[in-house]
């Protein structure tokens, strides 16, 4: 590039700029949340819920820091919630990017699918937002195998989704065989103290007899398609 000026009389000017570069600048970023999750899914009252969020940094300058944060008003939390990416639990590895944090889930949260907002700000100050949307249920009740028998011909709590545990003693092709824990007996020969956990499919191999599980399903009776007029089966099903 030249220029050459003659605004002074008797005198030409030059001015040379050599090697000019010119380059299209590329806008800056912020950072975002790009996945979320909670658990346990769905949640109920009265348990913690860990929230856990991926974060990418901002770009041009780039970010250095992240902090991410979440608004747990909706499940009876604080409005800014902690989600930290050090390695200690509920965080499972430092520096991965992924911001962890927890929150105990209130009763007054009611019921359904409730919002939690996520706010990722970086050293610079420029933020980015995302939405974890979880599932609150009412807790399930908790009732030992005898209460699920019942001393009737049908279980009384037919139809509902209850908690129990017992001790693994049989397995078979699509479920498992629990009864009460040693001492939890309810000394009453009307209830039977074991029920079948029907899972349709080959249960997880990591059940095997005498192991001490935790069972949360809906209560069935089971009538055999060989048999229709024989009494109902009490069981447990995931199906």
């Amino acid at each position: 590039l030249r220029i050459m000026t003659t605004n002074a009389v008797g005198n030409d000017e030059w001015v040379g700029i050599d090697d000019l570069v010119i380059e299209a600048s590329t806008a800056p970023t912020t950072p975002v949340i790009t996945a979320a999750s909670g658990t346990p899914s769905p949640v109920e009252h009265g348990q913690t819920l860990v929230i856990a969020a991926t974060a990418a940094p901002g770009s041009n300058p780039a970010s250095t820091s992240l902090t991410v944060t979440a608004d747990a008003t909706a499940v009876g939390g604080v409005a800014s919630v902690p989600l930290l990416d050090n390695g200690v639990a509920p965080a499972a590895t430092a520096g991965d990017l992924v911001f962890s944090g927890q929150t105990f889930v209130a009763a007054s949260a009611g019921v359904g699918s409730r919002p939690l907002p996520l706010v990722v700000t970086d050293d610079l100050g420029r933020t980015g937002a995302g939405t974890l949307t979880v599932s609150v249920v009412a807790p399930i009740p908790v009732v030992s195998i005898p209460e699920i028998q019942g001393a009737g011909v049908s279980s009384p709590y037919v139809g509902q989704v209850v908690r129990t545990s017992g001790v693994v003693t049989a397995r078979k092709f699509n479920g498992l065989f629990i009864q009460s824990e040693p001492g939890t007996e309810d000394a009453n020969p009307a209830t039977s103290d074991g029920v079948f956990v029907f899972t349709s499919s080959a249960p997880n191999a990591a059940f095997q007899p005498g192991d001490i599980v935790s069972v949360s399903a809906t209560v069935g009776e089971f009538v055999p398609a060989t048999d229709p007029v024989s009494p109902p089966l009490t069981e447990l099903s995931f199906a």
